[in-house]
């Protein structure tokens, strides 16, 4: 019994043993390693050197070329007018508008040209008895004859009854004239005005017309965008001459984005003082043609697109290439960020414009990476060109 008091125990320790050394040789081997990083993607553009139009963009309010205030010069009951006579009816130039009794003046040109007809009947009676008197003065009298004896004053009378008798008539005739209101262009109705039988005074005003050969626009331009374009500054333009800007109007109407071709044929005279604004001024040729699908009625707002210089070689990136300090960020020929400084010679919402610092198939990256270091590598995702 004592033995085994002291066998057991070792056989214990053994077992132990024995067992530490199974489990030791039967562990796997595990080897550890560090994770490799994923490289950040970025989007490129591969630039190329082009020639580049410049554009301005505006906008303004519609208005007519030429408005007029339409008056009466005399006094009557309107007694008739033209068939369009209404808001927005149209006429022709030299067509009746609208026509004015004119029973008193037409009796009083009748009186008038009466008078006159008295007046040169006189002034010939008169004629005739002056010679008879030069006549007889050279058979019977002596020395040289008085002016009353040649009748001189009473010509001189009788001449200018007849010029003022004239002059009677011809007020008489225009003031009949004045009874009718003729359109001075071809236009259109802004607004009517007097009805038809109502009775006016001179100066009555009875419409307001505009003219439609042409539809003129008023563009503010800054004066950072003036070297942009040929504007006529300091002279007009006609609108075929082909040095006048180009100028594409356009308006959402319906839910159609509308376009109507325009050109500036002039600047106006001075800078706004509040604003520092150029102002230009587009025209719009024969807005209300037939062939139009939509006319341009005066004060719809447009926006405009003016048709600038051209740059040479220049290269052209979406706005978004160019970061807030007017830097660049490239891709090198061995994935690596790097950054570029560029002479930038114009920005616009959409583009920028770079003149120089950049050269024809280089990588200029337009996604925003999360990290930027300067030399780190990248994923490329794209190589579309510019």
């Amino acid at each position: 019994m004592k033995a085994l008091k002291f066998i057991l125990p070792a056989v214990a320790v053994l077992a132990g043993i024995a067992g530490l050394v199974a489990l030791k040789a039967a562990q796997v081997q595990v080897q550890t390693q560090t994770p490799e990083k994923p490289l950040q993607k970025v989007a490129v553009v591969a630039v190329k050197a082009q020639d580049y139009r410049y554009h301005v963009m505006t906008n303004g309010s519609v208005a007519p070329r030429t408005e007029t205030a339409l008056t009466t010069e005399t006094a009557g009951r309107v007694v008739s007018v033209h068939p369009n006579f209404h808001d927005g009816g149209f006429f022709k130039a030299k067509e009746l508008l609208v026509q004015i009794d004119d029973t008193t003046q037409k009796a009083l040109l009748a009186q008038a040209e009466a008078a006159l007809a008295g007046a040169r009947a006189a002034l010939q009676r008169e004629e005739a008895e002056a010679a008879l008197a030069k006549k007889e003065w050279e058979k019977y009298g002596k020395g040289e004859p008085d002016a009353l004896v040649l009748h001189e004053p009473q010509l001189a009378e009788r001449k200018a009854a007849v010029l003022s008798a004239q002059a009677s008539v011809d007020k008489a005739a225009n003031d009949l004239e004045r009874t009718k209101l003729i359109a001075p262009y071809d236009g259109r109705i802004r607004a009517k005005l007097v009805e038809e039988g109502q009775y006016v005074g001179p100066g009555t005003p009875v419409a307001r017309i505009y003219a439609t050969d042409f539809a003129e626009v008023r563009l503010p331009v800054s004066a950072d965008e003036i070297g942009y374009l040929h504007l006529p500054l300091g002279r007009d333009l006609d609108f075929d001459d082909e040095s006048a800007p180009e100028v594409t109007l356009s308006a959402q109407l319906g839910g159609e984005r509308i376009e109507w071709p325009a050109r500036i044929t002039r600047t106006e005279a001075q800078v706004d003082p509040q604003t520092r604004m150029y102002y230009a001024v587009a025209r719009v040729k024969n807005p209300y043609d037939a062939g139009r699908a939509t006319p341009l009625l005066p004060n719809t707002f447009v926006d405009a697109k003016i048709t600038g210089r051209e740059a040479q070689q220049v290269f052209v990136l979406p706005r978004r290439a160019l970061r807030p300090d007017g830097k660049l960020m490239l891709v090198d020929k061995q994935n690596r960020l790097k950054f570029r400084e560029v002479k930038v010679v114009r920005t616009t919402p959409e583009t920028v414009v770079v003149g120089t610092g950049l050269e024809d198939g280089e990588r200029v990256i337009t996604s925003e990476p999360q990290v930027i270091i300067e030399d780190m590598p990248v994923q490329v995702e794209g190589g579309r060109k510019s």
